[in-house]
């Protein structure tokens, strides 16, 4: 019996019966009983396993990013291709999609596009945007299993998230920065973009950690970069104006290299800087004493992980037991951050 005829003899939809057999939660114990005597009188059981390595079908899942963030991004899609040498034995593939802004019309699109393909789960880095939060829910009611990961997102039936804890990945910048500039200093805040809850998590953190502070450190502005080069190096120019520049700069996304370049052109005293992810552009402003400190969070995992769940999860039953991963926050300096990692550009559809 498939899972259609398993909801038309329950009078349920098939949503339903993916979330009764995957002990998935938002089931009414009504519609639990009706699946589960149905189950049972079909001695029916889930052997995904067998039916993709007997047939000509090509099972595949979604990787969705929110937007192409260079080396990192490669580090995030080299897990997932190590995820998918685990998994092609048994007929799956993994189809890996990103934008090239932070753009929610587009993200909402390739949703679409895969529950249209049949995808047999989906990873995303979503978008905040409520037609997002709606679209994951519909997939989870239609039963396509969604992962978020690098960055969360609330309100959904989203099966799990996996990433870094970044409000603690920003009270950590504050209170590295705390150790690096004078009191009464001022820091800015360049941020990749307001339309990512972990760039937001990071900013809640980070300002609640500089309201700690014995230094009376004062919170200049917060700009968006979206994680651009071009446009951290012009947001540096213009926060140097008069009064000066800011004594300390934490960046939470992208553009660690145009904004380290502008910095080597700065007149007089040179802010410190925090930033995030062991890029090799990271790794050089490090190594030449431009960054003070960078945060990884351990992207392979991010890649691979999820995936690994979602096979596990189509194939051999098991549902996933938390609802949170944490990737470990580690902090990078210049003695530590080792050679620079020679990182390939992500093979991705950039729409």
């Amino acid at each position: 019996m498939t899972l259609k005829d398993i909801a038309r003899c329950a009078g349920v939809s098939r949503g339903t019966v993916d979330r009764v057999i995957h002990h998935r939660p938002h089931v009414s114990n009504q519609a639990l009983c009706k699946v589960r005597r149905v189950l049972e009188h079909a001695e029916w059981t889930p052997n995904l396993a067998a039916k993709a390595l007997g047939s000509q079908n090509v099972y595949f899942f979604a990787v969705i990013f929110a937007h192409n963030s260079g080396a990192f991004t490669a580090d995030v899609l080299r897990g997932a291709r190590d995820a998918e040498k685990t998994i092609k034995a048994f007929g799956f593939s993994v189809q890996v999609e990103t934008i090239i802004a932070y753009t929610a019309e587009k993200q909402l699109e390739l949703l679409e596009f895969y529950e249209k393909q049949g995808v047999a789960g989906i990873a995303i880095v979503p978008i905040l945007d409520a037609r997002i939060i709606a679209k994951i829910n519909e997939l989870d009611a239609q039963g396509v299993p969604v992962i978020t990961f690098n960055s969360d997102i609330e309100n959904t039936r989203r099966l799990c998230f996996i990433g870094a804890d970044n409000y603690k990945e920003g009270r950590t910048a504050a209170g590295l920065l705390e150790g690096l500039v004078s009191a009464n200093s001022d820091v800015l805040v360049i941020a990749g973009s307001h339309a990512l809850y972990c760039h937001e998590k990071r900013i809640k953190g980070f300002f609640e950690r500089l309201g700690e502070s014995k230094k009376n450190l004062r919170l200049r502005a917060v700009i968006e970069n979206h994680d651009s080069d071009t446009e951290s190096s012009a947001i540096l120019h213009e926060y140097c104006k008069k009064p000066g520049p800011p004594a300390g700069i934490y960046l939470t996304g992208g553009g660690a290299q145009g904004l380290g370049e502008a910095v080597k052109h700065l007149c007089g005293e040179k802010p410190h800087i925090v930033c995030h992810d062991v890029t090799p552009e990271t790794v050089r402003l490090l190594c030449e004493n431009v960054i003070d400190f960078t945060i990884g969070q351990n992207p392979h995992d991010q890649g691979f992980l999820p995936l690994q769940l979602l096979f596990n999860l189509a194939v051999k039953d098991e549902h996933i037991q938390k609802e949170i991963f944490y990737t470990s926050i580690d902090i990078y300096t210049k003695e530590n951050c080792g050679d620079i990692p020679q990182i390939s550009m992500p093979e991705v559809d950039a729409l």
